[in-house]
């Protein structure tokens, strides 16, 4: 099976197998995420990839041209070079992967993160990523998961529409465990890549079953399905609709049905400022941080609109936190490097953006404050080293 769409790592017959999945835009002979499966412990790990965006909707290249027939022989080989135990994992299309490969090739276990189903809802990824006019045999997982009875923990950011849609779509299952994370964007795995333990999360499941124990950023949203329809209503107002008037509307409805949620006034702050109603965003951003202080888009928001209005003192710390609890946060790492800038820490100010420009490298915005920066700082220093020289003659 080994080539640029599959890769086997065999440690030893006596450990069980995970089967992962590569997420979106994975370009042939790679995989991702790799680095947090590859150094989890005791455990053999066949890689996989279909290079072209398709929700592995149509199997594996160089494996079987279907699904089913891919599952199959996956789990069968996943298997043979093993104690006998497989599970799938996945992040994002890679989720989907493992949800859809593990129930077809009747697994012993599925993890996964930041999984969508059904697919192609309005404003997901699928909808953006995959090819257009492609077929999909498997629209759902759904039914798939509870025909096939594997069992299967799901992990959903809070901050998230798409992910805690689709998480609610499968969390009745008697097969499925859904757990919510705040304190993380999609997909939601990096929150245990900070402090380590992801690795242990996945080796444990993969030898005994049995769900690592809770952690200080779980959640509880999955169980208020009103309000995950309330804050997907805004979302679709808001990416799909683009009606400012009816963001609001919804936004500050889900946010008075539910005051204890973050989330809802996170949302409700984005939908005032888009509506030129700064104050009122501000005031929604605190609500939100006082509820749960992992709401790291509240502090980068909050952090931002102060920083604009010349309360650098205020901001800062918030900017600063934020990308503690999330150091992924593109958003707060531009912003952090804004403030710095403007308080002439200047090689704090070029970290900051240039990690912004590195962690999403399609934003022009950010591309364009790093070389602004960099233009100022060069004459700066053109116009240090003249007036050196000046008093030299």
């Amino acid at each position: 099976m080994q080539g640029d769409y599959c890769k086997v790592v065999q440690r030893g017959t006596a450990y069980p197998t995970v089967i992962a999945f590569s997420s979106v835009n994975t370009p042939q002979g790679k995989y991702k995420p790799y680095r947090i499966v590859a150094e989890a412990h005791d455990i053999n790990i066949i890689f996989v990839n279909d290079a072209a965006n398709r929700w592995y909707q149509h199997g594996i290249p160089g494996v079987a041209d279907t699904a089913l027939e891919a599952a199959t022989q996956l789990a069968s080989e996943a298997r043979r070079i093993g104690n006998g135990r497989v599970i799938t994992f996945g992040t994002s299309m890679g989720a989907y992967g493992a949800a859809l490969f593990g129930a077809l090739g009747k697994v012993d276990g599925c993890m996964v993160f930041g999984v969508e189903s059904p697919l192609n809802l309005p404003g997901s990824r699928s909808q953006l990523y995959m090819p257009s006019g492609q077929s999909l045999p498997y629209p759902a997982l759904a039914p798939l998961v509870e025909i096939g009875g594997v069992p299967t923990l799901v992990y959903a950011s809070e901050t998230d529409e798409v992910d805690l849609v689709s998480a609610a779509t499968l969390v009745d299952l008697p097969n499925v465990t859904a757990i919510s994370i705040r304190g993380m964007d999609h997909p939601g795995v990096q929150v245990f890549d900070i402090d380590n333990s992801i690795r242990e999360r996945i080796t444990t499941f993969a030898k005994h079953g049995t769900i690592p124990d809770g952690f200080s950023k779980q959640g509880w949203i999955l169980q208020q399905r009103d309000l995950i329809a309330g804050l997907w209503e805004a979302y679709q107002a808001k990416s799909v609709a683009k009606d400012r008037v009816l963001w609001l509307e919804v936004a500050r409805r889900v946010a008075e049905q539910w005051p204890r949620s973050a989330t809802a006034h996170l949302r409700l702050g984005e939908a005032l400022y888009g509506n030129s109603d700064g104050p009122g965003a501000e005031a929604a951003w605190r609500a939100a941080l006082a509820i749960c202080p992992y709401q790291f888009e509240s502090m980068t928001k909050l952090g931002n609109y102060l920083r604009r209005h010349k309360k650098i003192d205020e901001a800062l710390p918030l900017l600063t936190r934020c990308v503690e609890i999330n150091p992924w946060n593109a958003h707060g790492h531009h912003s952090l490097g804004e403030a710095y800038a403007e308080m002439g820490q200047l090689d704090s100010a070029e970290r900051h953006l240039r990690k912004a420009v590195g962690l999403n490298r399609g934003n022009k915005a950010f591309k364009r404050s790093l070389a602004e920066f960099l233009t100022r700082s060069a004459k700066s220093k053109i116009d240090e080293a003249d007036m050196m020289l000046a008093s030299i003659t």
